[in-house]
């Protein structure tokens, strides 16, 4: 036996904001995160017949939601974690071209060492430095524990120092 509409939204309204922000945070695009939450809800209410049997909703809908930003993401053929060296970032001025030039090219080594990292350092490294993502929110997004994340941070750091210097 599914579940009712009032049941339904009972289910998911209370953890909606979050569902957004994971997918804000994964597709970078608020257009994009709506329209994939609303994948999301069309899916659910597709499943609505075995939503009454899932024993944590809130996980099943994380879950969902990544997969769905995963797809949204490949299908765009965008892999924003990638293509970090596309944004533009405002670099402090200097008193000479000489050092802005140089200060570009350190830049430049930095993204290129970057994207050498194994996938999930890249990933995490990119949620927390480029899109200001708390360890929980990296967590929920990865589906990595806080404290591993915080390692494949720490990890990926280091590497960079080492390259780097």
């Amino acid at each position: 036996m599914g579940i009712s509409g009032d049941q339904f939204k009972k289910m998911i309204l209370p953890i909606s904001a979050k569902l957004f922000r994971i997918a804000l945070m994964m597709l970078s695009g608020e257009d994009d995160a709506k329209d994939t939450i609303q994948d999301l809800y069309s899916k659910l209410w597709e499943q609505r017949d075995k939503l009454s049997e899932i024993h944590n909703p809130e996980a099943y809908c994380v879950t969902m939601i990544k997969n769905l930003c995963i797809n949204r993401l490949k299908m765009n053929n965008r892999y924003e974690i990638l293509d970090i060296m596309e944004q533009e970032y405002k670099l402090p001025l200097f008193e000479t071209p000489e050092e802005s030039m140089i200060m570009k090219e350190n830049i430049r080594k930095v993204y290129q060492e970057i994207d050498h990292l194994p996938l999930i350092q890249k990933q995490v490294l990119h949620l927390k430095q480029f899109r200001n993502c708390s360890f929980e929110e990296i967590s929920e997004i990865t589906g990595l524990s806080e404290g591993n994340v915080r390692v494949i941070l720490s990890r990926a750091r280091k590497t960079l120092k080492e390259k780097i210097q």
